[in-house]
């Protein structure tokens, strides 16, 4: 098991013996995603976030595991265990980076990846590149006078693993909600 001790991935919702008719993806299990599910008649959806985090202090008709388990869909969520496996979302963020040398960073289960740019590039050279490589328009960064070539990078929020990442040797830390 890879995930963070935090963390609740994992068959979260449902009948686990329920034969699945239809899989349906989705990063969060939103009133949306539960709705176009029974509409398509998905009985499973596999999600990046999970749908029940933290401790569940009630279970009411407007929750959403609730409305997916009177519904008959099940929920699977892989979180940081999806973040961290090879081929996972840090591996493809370095990879839409198009960093080389790619390794991990931080511990053995490689809650960073670190690797190289082709060229050493500005600060707002650095900003511009990341905004069209993952086609995203509002950037938060720190600039700084040294040029960017090591890169260390971490799928949703890892504000906690910034000295990991200068540990590491990165020039930049790629990363949400710091």
């Amino acid at each position: 098991n890879t995930q963070e001790d935090w963390d609740n991935s994992g068959f979260l919702v449902g009948d686990g013996n329920a034969e699945v008719k239809k899989v349906m993806l989705a990063l969060d299990a939103t009133e949306d995603v539960l709705k176009e599910a029974e509409n398509k008649g998905a009985n499973l959806i596999i999600t990046h976030h999970p749908v029940i985090f933290g401790s569940l202090k009630e279970f009411h008709p407007s929750s959403l595991a609730f409305i997916a388990a009177q519904k008959g869909i099940a929920v699977i969520s892989a979180h940081t265990c999806l973040d961290i496996a090879d081929g996972g979302v840090n591996d493809c963020l370095a990879d839409a980076l198009e960093l080389s040398d790619i390794e991990k960073c931080g511990d053995e289960l490689g809650l960073l990846r670190i690797g190289n740019l082709k060229e050493k590039m500005t600060c707002l050279e650095f900003v511009k590149y990341v905004s069209e490589k993952l086609n995203v328009g509002g950037i938060k960064y720190t600039p700084t006078e040294k040029m960017i070539g090591r890169v260390a990078v971490c799928g949703g929020s890892g504000a906690e693993f910034f000295r990991d990442a200068m540990n590491c040797g990165a020039d930049a830390y790629v990363t949400a909600n710091i």
